[in-house]
């Protein structure tokens, strides 16, 4: 499966979770327009079942990459898996569903779904509100589904106000992470069919542009001196990748795009092909 076939798969599992969203939100607005208890606890159990789907199907689909072996550690990966291991009395492997408390659960399945991203700034925020939103709802949901006392089932409006706050953040935190993936398989893709329309001559000019670039300039696309054949400046003005002003050679975006790519793939063309530990 391609990176961008893989990023296809988590645009549906997106798709999929909207319509859990959208359940979720029903019925949390219906507790609202029906304040009975019973409807309020059902807002809680739908919600938060969605966000555990959401996070199988994550998984499923970190766990679709191509080569996550080599992506993933061991532990990781056994996380992703949500799997432990023992030895039974005569020896053999058993494995074991391994219980991960949700809240944890969610951060790490983001960070994971990350992985691979390079330069991202987006990373979860737990010191905002809806975070401690989050894990009082969650909080909620485990009393209302064991209670102790009859008073375990009660649930407040102010409850289904924090329920409500949390499910939003959780989903368009969501939709920003599929966002930031989506940019990537695009530029995979480009960079690709970009490596194939390459001349040889185009690409070593590349090389030495970038080397140039990360010793002296601050942004990739300031002009830059270069002495290339007219073949070359012709293919690289084609591709849009460099463009000329006042007669010298400017460095796009794209092509920095581009670099970062294949700095990236031969990187991963060396590192070892075993788990790491």
């Amino acid at each position: 499966m391609s990176q961008s076939e893989e990023f296809g798969e988590f645009e549906a599992r997106g798709r999929l979770f909207t319509l859990l969203y959208d359940e979720a939100k029903r019925a949390i607005e219906g507790a609202k327009s029906e304040p009975a208890a019973d409807n309020r606890r059902t807002a809680f159990r739908v919600s938060i079942s969605a966000i555990e789907t959401l996070i199988f199907w994550l998984k499923s689909g970190v766990l679709a990459v191509e080569d996550s072996e080599a992506v993933f550690t061991r532990a990781e990966l056994a996380l992703l898996y949500e799997e432990g291991y023992r030895l039974d009395g005569e020896g053999s492997v058993k494995t074991e569903t391994r219980f991960i408390p949700l809240a944890q659960n969610l951060l790490f399945t983001w960070k994971m779904l990350l992985r691979g991203t390079p330069k991202t700034s987006l990373h979860p925020d737990v010191s905002r509100s809806e975070w401690r939103d989050f894990k009082a709802s969650i909080s909620i949901r485990h009393r209302i589904t064991h209670p102790r006392t009859l008073a375990d089932l009660d649930v407040s409006p102010a409850d289904l106000e924090t329920l409500s706050r949390s499910i939003d953040w959780v989903f368009h935190s969501t939709i920003k992470i599929f966002a930031v993936c989506r940019v990537v398989a695009r530029r995979e893709s480009d960079c690709v069919e970009l490596e194939s329309s390459l001349t040889d001559n185009a690409k070593t000019f590349l090389v030495q542009a970038t080397e140039i670039l990360d010793e002296t300039l601050p942004h990739e696309n300031d002009i830059i001196d270069m002495n290339i054949s007219a073949e070359v400046a012709s293919i690289l003005k084609q591709l849009k990748l460099i463009t000329e002003e006042n007669g010298r050679l400017t460095f796009t975006r794209k092509a920095a795009i581009y670099m970062e790519w294949r700095k990236r793939k031969h990187g991963q063309e060396k590192s070892p092909t075993n788990p790491k530990e």
